[in-house]
């Protein structure tokens, strides 16, 4: 009796690993295939899974399914383990170079899973079911709406590039941060010398006293304008009661005293 074979596209994606991830089967049904109308479910992923783990060999990915034909059918990659998910089933691969290098080149774009629709156990002869025969990479697949394949080097290929790139930027990154940090720095002793400088002035002026220098400072270093400001809108202060200026009132100074006040006036 002639075995059914029932072979459709689906798509991959890429892993972290260094694998791909290839969807080979999906739950739903299909009228169109030469071979006659199929159905896949939820009890047809877990006999592919099942019938998958009971085997010791690896199930291979061929090219334009010579595995059926019977010719020369050198291996595009392995698929190593099957996982169901979101009524699915995923098949972790491993790709020879050749198969990556067609793929990353455009020359392959779609896989196409072969499915043995009442696969007989080895062993036994017993029906288990659903097994997967195989799947190739082919540019004419059954089924043209769910994606194209992906090669793991895509990623790969170019890590130690990529990784170069990276520790660039890192470099370019931290002499930005320390040439910013020197900026800064010019800055704030800059800042800090016209504060001062202006403080200075301030007290000249006698717009502020000694006992306000330091609050003076401290808002003049953290916003300079605005001190200034402060200063534009603020009348100078009484001249301060000292000797020098006490010197013309003093009722008790003898005649030898010399009055700078006054001499200063009168002159």
């Amino acid at each position: 009796m002639k075995k059914e074979f029932f072979i459709c596209e689906l798509s991959a994606t890429e892993t972290n690993e260094n694998l791909v991830e290839l969807k080979v089967a999906v739950v739903g049904k299909w009228s169109g295939h030469h071979a006659g109308n199929f159905e896949i479910t939820e009890q047809s992923l877990k006999e592919i899974k099942t019938n998958f783990d009971n085997r010791l060999d690896d199930c291979v990915i061929d090219y334009e399914h010579n595995s059926l034909n019977g010719l020369e059918n050198p291996a595009a990659g392995w698929i190593k383990s099957l996982d169901i998910r979101e009524n699915a089933l995923f098949a972790k691969v491993s790709w020879n170079k050749k198969a990556k290098d067609f793929i990353k080149n455009g020359e392959y774009k779609y896989l196409s899973p072969t499915f043995q629709m009442h696969y007989k156990d080895p062993r036994s002869g017993s029906d288990c079911g659903v097994f997967l025969h195989s799947v190739a990479l082919t540019n004419t697949p059954f089924l043209d709406s769910l994606g194209e394949v992906k090669a793991n080097s895509n990623l790969l290929d170019h890590k130690g590039e990529t990784m170069e790139k990276l520790e660039a930027l890192e470099a370019e990154n931290k002499a930005l941060k320390e040439q910013l940090k020197e900026v800064q720095e010019t800055l704030a002793k800059t800042n800090e010398k016209m504060a001062c400088s202006v403080v200075d002035s301030a007290l000249v002026a006698c717009k502020i006293t000694e006992g306000q220098k330091e609050w003076a400072l401290n808002y003049a270093k953290s916003d300079l304008q605005g001190f200034k400001s402060f200063l534009d809108a603020t009348q100078p202060l009484s001249q301060p009661q000292n000797n020098l200026f006490a010197n013309s009132n003093a009722k008790n100074t003898t005649t030898t005293e010399i009055d700078v006040v006054k001499l200063t006036l009168e002159s």
